[in-house]
C-alpha cells in the first residue's frame, strides 16, 4: 500500500504531477489561492476533497458505480490500487467545519477511506446484488483500450467511456491522511460502505437500477434533504501589483457567518 498523502498536500501536488486537465486546474487555483492569501490578504481555507461518492450524482463518481451494478463493467482490473474516497456529507460538513475553525492559509485534506479498488467493487456487489466480473482485465490492456477509447471517441465527438487519464489514475491509485482535518475541524468520517448503500438505494429510488439483491445488513441508512442556501454574486480580487500582508492580520479578515447561525 502507498505512504499516505501529506496532511497538508498530496505528494503528486508537491511533486507538480497531476491525472488530466482537470486536476491541473483544480492544482493551479489552489496555487492561485496561495498566494492571494499571502499576498493580498485573501481570507482563504483551501479543502482537498478525495474522491467524492452519494445519492444524487450521475456523471461523476456514481456514473462509473451505475455501470457497475448494471452489469456493464467486462471485468476487474487494478484490484489492488489504493484509492481516497470520502461520502458526500462529510465534504458538506467539512466546508461548514472549515469556517467556523479552519485556519486562514491553510490546507485541509478531506477523506473518509483508502481502500483499494478490488474493497470497492466487492462493497458495490454486497449493496447491489451484482456479482463480481470474474474476469480480470491486465493493466496494459486497461492503458491500451483507454488510448484507443479516446480515438474513438474524437472521432465519434463522444466523451471517452475510459478517459486516459482516469485509466491513469486507477492504475496508479493514491491514499490520502485525514488527520489534520480530524485533529483541527473535528471532522468524522462516515464509513464508506455506508455511502455506496446510500448512492445503490438512490438509483433505485430513481429507477435507475432495479437488479440484484443487497447482502444481507447491507441496507441503506436514512437521509434528511440538503437544501443548497443562495448563491450570491461572487467576489473579484485584484491580482495585480500584490502587497504582502501581515501574518497576523490573517485572522482578522473572516466574513461574518449570516444571521441567526452560530
Amino acid at each position: 500500500m502507498p505512504t499516505p498523502a501529506h496532511k497538508q498536500t498530496p505528494p503528486k501536488l508537491l511533486a507538480g504531477q497531476v491525472f488530466g486537465e482537470y486536476e491541473a486546474s483544480k492544482a493551479e487555483a489552489e496555487r492561485l489561492v496561495t498566494r492571494a492569501v499571502r499576498e493580498k490578504g485573501l481570507p482563504g481555507i483551501i479543502l482537498i476533497p478525495s474522491i467524492v461518492i452519494g445519492p444524487g450524482d450521475t456523471r461523476n463518481t456514481g456514473r462509473f458505480l451505475l455501470s457497475y451494478v448494471k452489469g456493464e463493467f467486462p471485468g476487474t482490473f487494478a484490484e489492488s490500487s489504493v484509492l481516497p474516497v470520502v461520502d458526500v456529507d462529510d465534504v458538506v460538513q467539512a466546508h461548514i467545519a472549515a469556517y467556523h475553525r479552519g485556519r486562514v492559509g491553510e490546507r485541509y485534506i478531506i477523506s473518509g477511506e483508502n481502500l483499494t479498488w478490488g474493497d470497492l467493487l466487492r462493497l458495490s456487489s454486497d449493496a447491489s446484488g451484482t456479482p463480481v466480473p470474474s474476469r480480470h482485465i491486465g493493466d496494459r490492456m486497461i492503458w491500451l483500450a483507454s488510448r484507443s477509447g479516446e480515438l474513438l471517441a474524437r472521432v465519434r465527438r463522444t466523451p471517452p467511456r475510459l478517459p486516459p487519464w482516469l485509466a491513469d489514475f486507477l492504475l496508479t491509485g493514491a491514499s490520502m491522511d485525514h488527520t489534520k482535518s480530524v485533529e483541527e475541524l473535528g471532522m468524522s468520517y462516515r464509513p464508506i460502505s455506508a455511502s455506496i448503500n446510500d448512492t445503490i438505494a438512490w438509483f433505485r429510488t430513481e429507477g435507475l437500477f432495479q437488479g440484484g439483491t443487497p447482502a444481507a445488513g447491507t441496507a441503506a441508512s436514512v437521509r434528511l434533504p440538503i437544501e443548497n442556501p443562495p448563491v450570491g454574486v461572487e467576489p473579484s480580487f485584484d491580482m495585480s501589483s500584490p502587497e504582502a500582508v501581515p501574518e497576523k492580520e490573517l485572522r482578522d479578515r473572516r466574513p461574518k457567518p449570516p444571521e441567526g447561525t452560530t
